[in-house]
């Protein structure tokens, strides 16, 4: 039976590769890796034998790097910040435009939930999920050509209250 050191020794590279398609980062994804095995190897409640040292080591790398995941939020640069005295705004273009981009999306959900319900669905569906028109047919036993007038009659009301309100 293979030990951990053994394992990590023999796939060290698959194993930064691994978290390196989902970080991006290699400095980051061999942290990543090398975190998970000082865990492993550290806990002292870690005496019984594991079957499958791969499956056990990749499970949690996945939850890791869904961890990460999660707890990154939307960063705001304050890089741009100026102190030039005559500039009396303290807030840089990128906030700005993150705040703006809220505001819209803000906007835009109570918009969303103003639609009648129907209209509401297909671009949901369509337009934040994905899905096809095809596939709504099948799945809600709804002609194509209905599930189309909906939706662009639920654009229609969106377009014409964003328009209403300069947006």
């Amino acid at each position: 039976m293979q030990t951990i050191e053994e394992f990590y020794k023999k796939e060290r590279t698959k194993l930064v590769h691994f978290v390196q398609k989902w970080v991006g980062d290699f400095q980051d994804s061999e942290d990543i890796v090398q975190d998970i095995i000082f865990k492993i190897l550290d806990n002292p409640d870690f005496d019984s034998p594991i079957e499958n040292i791969s499956a056990y080591i990749y499970k949690a790398l996945r939850n890791k790097i869904t961890d990460s995941f999660r707890k990154r939020k939307p960063e705001l640069s304050l890089d741009n910040f100026t102190q030039d005295k005559t500039d009396k705004s303290l807030l840089s273009d990128n906030i700005m435009q993150e705040l703006e981009r809220r505001q819209l999306s803000k906007k835009l959900e109570i918009l969303l939930n103003s639609l009648e319900t129907d209209q509401k669905e297909v671009i949901v569906a369509t337009e934040l999920e994905g899905r096809s028109f095809s596939d709504l047919s099948g799945e809600w036993k709804i002609p194509i050509g209905t599930l189309l007038a909906r939706k662009h009659r639920g654009l229609k009301k969106l377009r014409k209250q964003l328009e209403e309100e300069n947006f």
